[in-house]
């Protein structure tokens, strides 16, 4: 709470939740729900690498990322019935390709 109240930003309503699991990573989902994989605790090492994480999953809320991929995600949506009416066949293939390129690709790590 000391980073929402430094950066002026405490009359969201911030929670901060961690989940046991070896995962490295943390995440945050509209509203202000933050969530840090128990796993990643050792990489934080201290006060100062828990800030910069928290402080990063606070910055995707602010800058509403959860909200973009909502509406883009949409958008594949009525893209995908669009195909399905035009081409007269399920599209479900397309559909995951454009959802992993637009949605997932931008947020992996792994590229």
């Amino acid at each position: 709470m000391r980073i929402v109240r430094a950066a002026g930003i405490a009359g969201a309503d911030w929670e901060f939740n961690v989940i046991l699991s070896p995962q490295k990573n943390a995440f945050v989902l509209p509203g202000g729900k933050v969530f840090v994989f128990t796993g990643i605790l050792p990489v934080m090492a201290n006060d100062d690498g828990m800030a910069a994480v928290l402080g990063h999953e606070i910055a995707h809320q602010l800058a509403r990322h959860s909200a973009e991929k909502v509406s883009l995600n949409l958008a594949i949506g009525v893209v995908q019935l669009v195909l399905s009416l035009i081409v007269g066949m399920n599209v479900d293939q397309l559909s995951h390709t454009l959802f992993g390129l637009l949605l997932e690709l931008p947020y992996s790590r792994k590229w």
